[in-house]
């Protein structure tokens, strides 16, 4: 038998032990997570000591817990799982830093609503095999900021794959590679706002910048770097209803079908400002404007290769031409290719024209 005072001495170490911990924010607490995640965890701590987080972390800040910020010492490996999950809603705060994230799901889900905040940190790479890298929607007038300092990299999906919906805001600052299937996606509805900046290259499967803007929605996006495609087009722009996106592009632009396909309709403006060749084998810039108050501004800086068409317009939206403002530093084609030409469809054979009149009025830079 253990001796009374030889009891007591255990007793009190072990409360000695459990008050240090309490005091040492090193306590986790069970949570309910998302659906593919039941068993997650959030850790309510600020300066974790072990080195490696392996279970998703939960965020959860509302109106139950209150504002929420936590910063990880170590790297998060999950391979069963997301990352990290934040939701921060109802005009609360959720903040978390992290190092490095690699998830066999999505490395970081950020989910921000009714007038909510989130920010999230990286400090290192974030790994996604079955999901997006970083997923961040915003809604009801909620704001959404993500920094990455290192690359962001998915086998199956995007690098950052972006909602900002019903005057929500999403910024992003992006300081590495982009190396995804999905490339980069950004959806703007409803008087959202995407603001993105990057610096690094973004390397894609298929299409490696998509952006969507629609109902008096924005999205300002730069890049100080090279974009390619495998297997689609390197740019897509699509505004629509009184919308706007911005490309600002330092690099050049290189994709398996069309370098550059911008859309803009009712009132909407799509403005490509790029420093470096912009190149595709179809085509090195699609135009495609089917109203009337649809705007397509390029300023391009280097220059324009399509093997087919250097300018490319759709016959299917009557604006292509007369809506498209261009101005290039050079444009050149394959050996049978023009500098501008129309694209139709008959018996599903594409067919190119040339547009011979947009050729010659083709404004171009002129260096000294």
């Amino acid at each position: 038998m253990v001796g009374k005072k030889k009891l007591k001495k255990w007793i009190s170490a072990f409360l000695i032990f459990v008050l240090l911990i309490s005091l040492s924010g090193l306590i986790t607490f069970a949570a309910q997570g998302p659906d593919s995640t039941p068993e997650s965890t959030v850790l309510r701590n600020s300066g974790l000591s072990a080195r490696t987080v392996s279970e998703t972390i939960v965020v959860n800040a509302n109106a139950l817990n209150g504002d929420q910020e936590y910063s990880l010492e170590e790297d998060v490996s999950v391979k069963e799982g997301d990352g990290i999950d934040l939701y921060a809603t109802e005009g609360y705060k959720g903040k978390i830093s992290a190092k490095n994230i690699d998830s066999g799901w999505y490395g970081a889900w950020v989910q921000t609503s009714g007038d909510g905040s989130s920010a999230v940190l990286f400090a290192g790479s974030v790994v996604s095999e079955n999901g997006d890298a970083v997923f961040v929607t915003a809604e009801q007038g909620a704001t959404s900021e993500t920094t990455v300092n290192g690359n962001l990299t998915s086998e199956s999906g995007s690098g950052l794959n972006a909602f900002a919906v019903g005057s929500a805001t999403v910024s992003a600052l992006l300081n590495g590679d982009i190396n995804a299937s999905g490339g980069m996606n950004m959806n703007a509805k409803d008087m959202g706002r995407i603001v993105v900046d990057g610096t690094g290259d973004v390397s894609a499967q298929y299409t490696a910048l998509y952006g969507f803007s629609n109902n008096q929605s924005e999205i300002d996006f730069s890049l100080e770097g090279n974009v390619s495609s495998e297997y689609s087009a390197g740019i897509v722009a699509d505004a629509v209803r009184n919308s706007n996106i911005r490309y600002t592009i330092t690099g050049s632009v290189n994709a398996a079908e069309l370098g550059a396909e911008l859309h803009a309709k009712d009132d909407s403006t799509v403005v490509l400002s790029q420093t470096g060749n912009l190149s595709g084998s179809e085509a090195g810039l699609f135009s495609s404007i089917p109203s009337e108050s649809g705007k397509v501004r390029a300023v391009l800086d280097g220059t324009v290769y399509g093997e087919n068409a250097g300018i490319l317009f759709d016959s299917d939206a009557p604006w292509s031409v007369s809506g498209l403002d261009l101005l290039v530093w050079k444009i050149e084609t394959g050996d049978d290719g023009y500098i501008a030409a129309d694209r139709s469809f008959a018996g599903g054979t594409v067919v190119y024209t040339e547009n011979e009149a947009f050729e010659r009025s083709v404004q171009y830079i002129i260096k000294t």
